[in-house]
């Protein structure tokens, strides 16, 4: 049998240890929520379009100058540092967007768009007259 040395041992125990903590992340179904990620009072479908907003006005983007990998970027930075409010009343993690990402852009979900924009329009309106007092 092949001796190894300490550092060799550190590494093969850290990767197990890494493996480990995946699977258990897959058996339990229940993604972990950083504790630097921000949380928020909207659904899923909602972050999907207030960002998607954000992106397609081009008022946030991560490149300027290809629509694909700035939505991919989006998409990404989305699920890395937010989780949304869930059906049972509390924070999940964003495991995925790309699924409301589309909705938010689609032309048969525009009832939805249009009832999360009269949400934001007066949300917005309620704080314009709250800094006019």
């Amino acid at each position: 049998m092949e001796q190894i040395s300490f550092e060799q041992l550190t590494a093969l125990v850290s990767g197990l240890l890494t493996r480990v903590s995946r699977l258990e992340q897959l058996l339990f179904l229940r993604p972990r929520i950083n504790d630097n990620q921000c949380n928020s009072s909207l659904s899923k479908q909602e972050i999907a379009q207030f960002f998607y907003i954000l992106m397609d006005e081009k008022i946030f983007f991560f490149d300027a100058y290809d629509p694909q990998h700035n939505r991919k970027c989006f998409q990404e930075f989305i699920q890395d540092h937010f989780t949304y409010y869930g059906d049972k009343g509390e924070q999940s993690a964003i495991t995925a967007i790309s699924k409301e990402f589309s909705e938010a852009k689609g032309y048969s979900y525009n009832d939805k768009h249009l009832r999360f924009l009269d949400k934001l329009i007066a949300l917005l309106q309620r704080r314009k007259t709250r800094l006019k007092k």
